[in-house]
């Protein structure tokens, strides 16, 4: 059942770094969705269940191995995740403000995108680190 978690966590972590990306450099891809996907509640929606993913998979992971380094992995993307979405709320010029024209800043995409490929990496080691404590305990 970790597993789920984890592989769902990847996916939603995966979509939130290429929604950051595709935001800061290729936003009107995005104008076809009637505005949704470029809006600040896409962002957080994006946001919210992929760091309820990462939380879930990080308790339910880290009762079964104990590993610091994948809890600061899933720890760091979440903080990053988060941090994204507060440098953009207060920049006012996330996804929703690019089309727009408006001189856009970076930071807050590039913290996503980060903080996405963060969570993927600790999504990936959380299953292997389950998976290795699985085979030391039952062979």
């Amino acid at each position: 059942m970790n597993e789920n978690f984890d592989r769902m966590g990847t996916v939603a972590s995966s979509l939130c770094a290429v929604h950051c990306a595709i935001c800061a450099f290729l936003p009107a891809i995005f104008s076809g969705f009637g505005g949704f996907l470029i809006g600040h509640t896409a962002e957080w929606v994006f946001t919210l269940v992929a760091v309820a993913l990462a939380l879930v998979a990080l308790v339910l992971g880290f009762r079964k191995h104990r590993s610091s380094k994948v809890a600061g992995l899933l720890g760091l993307g979440i903080l990053g995740l988060l941090t994204a979405r507060v440098i953009e709320m207060n920049s006012e010029q996330g996804c929703a403000h690019h089309d727009h024209g408006e001189t856009v800043s970076l930071l807050g995409p590039g913290v996503g995108i980060l903080a996405g490929v963060i969570l993927l990496f600790g999504h990936v080691m959380n299953i292997r680190r389950s998976r290795e404590s699985k085979e030391e305990c039952c062979p």
